[in-house]
C-alpha cells in the first residue's frame, strides 16, 4: 500500500472509531515505519488517535499483531467509554485472564505514523506478564516471555505502583513465548 493510502486509512479509521492501531514488524513488513533498522523483525503494534481523546498513544512490543490489536483495541474502548486505565499503574481487562501493565515512554520514535498526524506525541507502553501473571520487575520472571525492565515500580507512600528515580526505560522488546 502507498504510504499516502496508507495514512488516508489510518485517518479514516480515527474519523470512524477515534484511533487506529498500526501494526509493524515481522515477516515482510510494507508498512510505515519500517526502515530497515536493527529492530525489523521484532513486531510492535500502536494506537493512532487516543491523544485526540485525551489519553496517551499506547505501544506494546513482541506480541502477534492480532493479539496486540485486540489489547490495544480494548484500551481504546475504556477510553472512549469514558473510563481510561491509568498510566503508571496495572491495566485489567487487556490480557484474556491477565493484568498488563502502562508504563510512561519518553522515547516515541518508533511510533512514525503518530508524528505524522499529530505535532507532539505523548505515550505508554503495555507491558505484558509472564505465563504466570508475572512482570519483568518482579522475582520468578521467566525469560525470555517477558522483557527485562531496568526501573522496577515501587511502591508509593500510597501503595500504588510507581518507577523508580531513574529516567523512564524505552520502550522495552519482548519476544512472546506462550
Amino acid at each position: 500500500m502507498a504510504p499516502d493510502a496508507f495514512l488516508g486509512k489510518i485517518l479514516h479509521l480515527i474519523d470512524e472509531h477515534g484511533w487506529a492501531v498500526v501494526g509493524v514488524g515481522g515477516a515482510g513488513c510494507d508498512r510505515a515505519g519500517c526502515d530497515g533498522g536493527a529492530d525489523d523483525g521484532i513486531q510492535f503494534s500502536y494506537t493512532v488517535g487516543l491523544s485526540t481523546l485525551g489519553f496517551p498513544e499506547v505501544i506494546t512490543y513482541g506480541l502477534p499483531q492480532s493479539v496486540a490489536q485486540a489489547c490495544l483495541n480494548r484500551i481504546g474502548q475504556q477510553v472512549s467509554a469514558g473510563k481510561p486505565p491509568r498510566v503508571g499503574a496495572m491495566v485489567d481487562r487487556v490480557f484474556q485472564g491477565l493484568r498488563g501493565y502502562l508504563l510512561e515512554v519518553s522515547d516515541t520514535s518508533d511510533l512514525v505514523v503518530v508524528g505524522q498526524v499529530y505535532p507532539e506525541i505523548i505515550a505508554a507502553q503495555l507491558i505484558w506478564p509472564d505465563m504466570h501473571g508475572r512482570f519483568p520487575w518482579q522475582p520468578g520472571v521467566r525469560p525470555p516471555a517477558v522483557p527485562t525492565a531496568t526501573d522496577r515500580p515501587a511502591a508509593s507512600a500510597s501503595g500504588r505502583a510507581e518507577l523508580g528515580s531513574g529516567p523512564v526505560p524505552a520502550p522495552l522488546i519482548a519476544t512472546l513465548a506462550w
